[in-house]
């Protein structure tokens, strides 16, 4: 128990690339239809994603290493607390 098997890792990964599919998909076709006022609004399908998967991304960059959003996150309660 606690330990990773390689089969683990990637189940895991191909659950987070079909979850993203399915944001991007719903975001599109759901999401912004029933919420645009401008139907001819111009946007990128590609780059679109739903608030929790700007989130989980966040999440998972961090844990990997990358350090652009605490340091944003620090720029932010630095400023707040002037």
């Amino acid at each position: 128990m606690g330990e990773f098997d390689e089969r683990m890792i990637i189940n895991f990964a191909a659950f987070i690339e079909t979850y993203k599919k399915i944001d991007k998909w719903w975001i599109n076709n759901v999401e912004i239809p029933i919420a645009c006022l401008d139907p001819e609004m111009r946007y990128d399908e590609e780059s679109a994603m739903s608030g929790d998967q700007i989130l989980c991304d966040m999440i998972m960059d961090t844990i990997y290493g990358d350090k652009k959003y605490r340091e944003a996150l620090e720029k932010i309660i630095v400023n707040s607390v002037r």
